[in-house]
């Protein structure tokens, strides 16, 4: 049987009655209990922007607002359900999310968000935050996801606030906010120590230290080191098997430090993997095809009330990010190319809340960056000689944005938001303002009604303007412009008390210019603006949280894209989660369980597709079953299903397998 054909008996059967046990547990584990991705709402908003409690959300609005009143679909991932659920990426984490489906070619991971992810964009169109901090460089123009700080260990929470949000934040936020909130010293209170092995084989070590001096002075610190093997054997069908061709190895530190009104925070990570499927033309299943990414992230911040309805914020901040490639090819002239990519960037930022006439809140702000890019590489010969070397690019650019935003209560049960955002590039000679307006209407305690509707940009990434001169120099497409969105969107939100919640929206997106990859007369890679896109579609969502500690969650979504050329790739029409947690033995043992299901998807081969995409995760958790211990282990991908990815345009297949079933098992003790 090819990728993505059905045989109307084999590969349906099968997985026909994996789903319909599934389906059966899900449906008795709901009928006890379901639980919940989001805890119960509190009206009151915590005012601190950095840690904020559970009931509030400071990326919707930039200052923090309880989650029912802020104009967006929010979803927060809290550090139990990361524990619970056995999340051991960020992207395995939003993939739980409403909207949100994963690919992945064993290179990178990428998150599509409502019907729309172009293989291999890094991420582009979703913005990401540490503690509020933007990350996305303007190099690759995104982030990898699998830099993040260690999940179970490091993260407190994660909210994710769907929609466009250049009103606030500029490029990048076009589909969703993913604000990544570290933990705090005072919730650690002393250190950690952390070991992890898997099956693929796997280990993983991590450690862990927080509290607060006599002093106030609040500080965490975070460490990790993995190596893991990955995926033993990849068959590729007609283009041969990769062996031990799939590893990885990660390392990264995160610090932070808060004392009265200053906060501080320091990222470092670095991982290197090896790419087994032959991206760019390489050999397919040859260890010494490696990506090495290298993040470096530095912000101190001062945030002070000035009085009972004003507060400032002022941070400096520096980040520097660093890609490395090496990539093996069967041509004896040309048997290996390097290449080098760094993209260093120095900003501040000031930003001014204020409450006035008691209807309004008002948040101004202004920002300035500036950024050094280069490009470097060579090839080599099968003997290690330079046979070609990069002329290589350099581009420094600036820019500027100011943003505001102002939340008018204009009867009691309705509030307006109104905002919008300014940026100047100046060496792209760009300019862009976008808006953004929203009603939200309380139309009873229990029933929320919000009216969304707003534009986002994403500026063309250093990479897409200038790659092609790896062989030239400068700026290849001086003309590229902006990818532009436009978003109409309706969300109900009901809470039925006793801890059920249920969410439905409704969006349509507008997406234009998108940048696609194309190969011009010389056989260099040329980005453009080809592809305009419309998305509808529809989410919805059902949580519950009973006091016994049963909790669960389902949603679903359908969308339809379309461009002029008929459906986009890689854009599912279905998406399911189910999750659920039980617990064993008190709050000793926990039972977590999250299905995923994503439906056929298209290939850049016209008329193939690849196959639905069930997954089963099983997690067991254990907290202070022993004094000072704590176990996990997971399960993922229970059934070991053979799911597939669609390659992007740099890959050489154009269906990628997806992992099989990994065991880990992870042991913390407790100073």
């Amino acid at each position: 049987m090819g990728h993505g054909q059905d045989n109307g008996t084999g590969w349906r059967e099968r997985n026909g009655r994996h789903s319909c046990c599934r389906i059966a547990r899900a449906l008795l584990l709901l009928t006890g209990a379901a639980a919940s991705l989001i805890p119960a709402c509190s009206r009151a908003a915590d005012e601190d922007l950095l840690f904020a409690e559970i009931p509030t959300v400071y990326a919707a609005t930039r200052h923090a607002e309880p989650v029912s009143q802020v104009p967006a679909a929010v979803t927060i991932i809290t550090r139990d359900d990361i524990r619970k659920y056995g999340y051991r990426t960020l992207a395995q984490a939003l993939e739980s999310v409403p909207g949100f489906f994963l690919s992945d070619d064993h290179g990178y991971q990428y998150l599509g968000v409502r019907g729309l992810s172009l293989p291999t964009d890094y991420n582009a169109r979703i913005l990401f935050l540490l503690n509020g901090l933007p990350l996305d460089d303007m190099y690759f123009g995104g982030l990898s996801v699998e830099l993040t700080p260690d999940m179970l260990d490091a993260i407190d929470r994660i909210e994710v606030v769907k929609g466009p949000a250049s009103a606030l934040y500029g490029s990048n936020a076009l589909f969703a906010t993913v604000n990544i909130i570290t933990r705090k010293g005072a919730d650690v209170h002393g250190a950690i120590v952390t070991g992890e092995v898997g099956s693929d084989p796997s280990g993983r070590g991590v450690f862990t230290y927080g509290g607060t001096l006599t002093n106030g002075l609040d500080v965490f610190l975070s460490g990790h080191y993995e190596n893991g093997r990955g995926e033993r054997s990849l068959s590729f069908g007609q283009f041969g098997t990769a062996h031990n061709a799939d590893g990885q190895w990660l390392a990264d530190g995160f610090l932070s430090a808060q004392y009265q009104d200053f906060f501080a925070q320091v990222w470092y990570a670095d991982r290197v993997k090896e790419i087994p499927t032959g991206q760019f033309g390489t050999i397919i299943g040859d260890d010494d095809t490696t990506t090495e990414d290298r993040w470096y992230v530095g912000e101190l911040r001062w945030q002070h009330a000035l009085s009972d309805d004003k507060t400032v914020m002022v941070r400096v901040y520096g980040d520097d990010y660093l890609y490395h490639g090496n990539y093996a090819y069967a041509d004896p002239q040309a048997a290996m190319d390097s290449e080098t990519s760094d993209d260093r960037w120095v900003g501040n930022e000031a930003q001014f809340n204020w409450r006035f006439l008691e209807h309004h809140e008002l948040t101004l702000g202004a920002l300035y960056e500036h950024h050094w890019t280069h490009l470097n590489g060579d090839y080599t010969d099968s003997a290690g000689n330079v046979t070609f070397r990069y002329p290589g690019t350099d581009l420094d650019f600036s820019y500027w944005a100011a943003y505001a935003q102002d939340e008018i209560q204009l009867v009691p049960r309705l509030k307006l938001t109104v905002g919008g955002r300014f940026d100047a590039y100046s060496d792209y000679h760009m300019q862009r303002a976008t808006p953004q307006v929203s009603l939200v209407w309380s139309a009873t305690e229990d029933t929320l009604v919000k009216l969304l509707y707003g534009r986002a940009f994403r500026a063309p990434s250093v990479y897409e303007q200038t790659y092609a001169a790896g062989s030239g120099s400068g700026i290849t497409n001086p003309e590229l412009a902006p990818e532009t969105i436009t978003t109409y969107e309706v969300v109900l939100e009901q809470d039925f008390h006793h801890g059920l919640k249920a969410r439905v929206s409704g969006f349509r997106n507008d997406s234009a210019h998108l940048i696609i990859p194309t190969i011009d007369n010389e056989n260099d890679t040329v980005f453009r603006n080809l592809a305009d896109v419309r998305t509808w579609g529809v989410e919805a969502e059902v949580t519950e949280k009973l006091a016994n500690g049963m909790r669960g969650f389902v949603n679903g979504t359908w969308q339809q894209s379309h461009e002029e050329s008929g459906a986009l790739i890689n854009s599912p029409e279905w998406i399911g989660n189910f999750g659920a947690v039980a617990p064993l033995v008190g709050d000793k043992l926990s039972l977590g369980v999250r299905e995923n299901y994503v439906s056929r998807r298209g290939t850049l081969e016209p008329g193939v597709e690849t196959r639905a995409a069930p997954r089963t995760d099983l997690t067991l958790s254990s907290e202070d079953a022993l004094p000072h211990w704590s176990f996990l282990l997971s399960i993922q991908n229970l059934f070991n299903e053979h799911n597939e990815t669609p390659g992007g345009p740099d890959a050489t297949l154009n269906v990628i397998p997806e992992r099989g079933r990994t065991i880990y098992f992870r042991a913390s003790y407790k100073f």
